[in-house]
């Protein structure tokens, strides 16, 4: 099974992700996740990842639709994922359909945690974290046994720092503002189930249970195998050249226009003057729509690399900027202290 989990803040996503996980056995995903995997390798990005909790906001898209399409191409996606707080707005949806497509994979079910939004906030303001093992806990509705202490590992209960009212509440607004027409994206295709966040955990985990398992699981697409034509049906790229043309006039139909996406099957080709008008048409148009896919990739690889190399050399010059800044004040209590020593051997 193949789902997306949706909610706003406070709705319990990340609790209900994780019980849903176990149970199915099925890999978890968050785009936070997967940008803190890229630690070795990128450790900018992973720093950025570890700061905001709402990192998708924080990074150039292409690097982070990169990270997810990298990690939907993991084995352990092909028995069923959960996906949790993406996509965001229907033009992520929109392009998380064409990351699955070319994976020959496709979402069964989207669920969303609707409730009231008051409860939500409450729920947020009374969160606290273990340091350590990751344990969550309420003040209002679930605190540790004792304050500050987790009952699990022993470890120090925080309070994360977006968890203020201010950012709450805007985090609040933003989600409002996109979740409707995101829904309605859903919707459209026929996949989106809600739940009442409202409830307690453990209900809110048997009512979601009861969707998943009432919910037909998409059959996996199969990529189309161009080679393979109906029997008795022949194409011009299949006649010999030594073939005669019929007596009786034949009616040609309409040549199918192929998809960029979809790979072209390996056939020797006739000279090109021996091609119908319309085939020669289609290859040049399929070509010329390649080219400029290519270049569309290629232009927004190098304006991520740009503003990375901007952003760099941007921290480069603040701290540049603050040890400069730092010499001229110890060089002046330097000039002072000296100053205070020679009208004291004078007096």
């Amino acid at each position: 099974m193949r789902i997306v989990l949706l909610g706003a803040p406070g709705a319990g996503k990340g609790t209900q992700a994780r019980l849903l996980a176990e149970h199915y056995a099925i890999a978890k995903i968050s785009i936070g996740d997967v940008i803190r995997g890229y630690e070795g390798d990128n450790p900018d990005i992973a720093e950025q990842a570890r700061i905001s909790s709402d990192t998708f906001h924080h990074l150039p898209e292409e690097l982070a639709f990169d990270a997810l399409k990298e990690r939907l191409s993991e084995p352990d996606v092909q028995k069923g994922f959960l996906l949790v707080g993406f996509p965001r707005t229907t033009v992520q949806g929109d392009r998380l359909d064409e990351i699955l497509a070319s994976l020959n994979l496709s979402i069964d079910l989207v669920l969303l945690l609707d409730g009231d939004p008051d409860i939500f906030m409450e729920r947020l303001e009374g969160r606290r974290i273990c340091q350590s093992c990751g344990q969550m806990y309420n003040i209002f509705t679930s605190p540790a046994r004792v304050e500050g202490v987790c009952d699990r590992c022993g470890g120090q209960i925080r309070r994360r720092s977006d968890d203020n009212e201010e950012t709450i509440s805007t985090r609040m607004r933003i989600y409002e503002h996109q979740i409707a027409s995101l829904t309605q994206y859903y919707k459209l295709q026929g996949k989106l189930r809600r739940a009442p966040a409202e409830n307690d955990e453990a209900s809110l985990l048997r009512i979601l249970k009861e969707i998943i398992d009432t919910t037909p699981e998409q059959p996996v697409p199969v990529p189309a195998e161009p080679e393979a034509e109906p029997e008795g049906v022949s194409t011009p790229l299949e006649e010999p050249s030594t073939v005669e043309p019929p007596s009786e006039p034949v009616v040609e139909e309409e040549p199918e226009v192929v998809e960029p996406s979809v790979p072209v099957a390996s056939v020797e080709k006739p000279e090109e003057a021996e091609k119908p008008a319309e085939e020669v048409s289609i290859e040049k148009a399929v070509t010329k729509k390649k080219a400029a896919v290519k270049k569309k990739v290629t232009a927004k690889k190098k304006a991520a690399a740009k503003k990375k190399a901007a952003a760099k050399k941007k921290a480069a010059a603040k701290k540049k900027a603050v040890a400069k800044k730092k010499a001229v004040a110890k060089k002046k209590v330097a000039t002072k202290k000296k100053a205070a020593t020679k009208k004291k051997a004078v007096a």
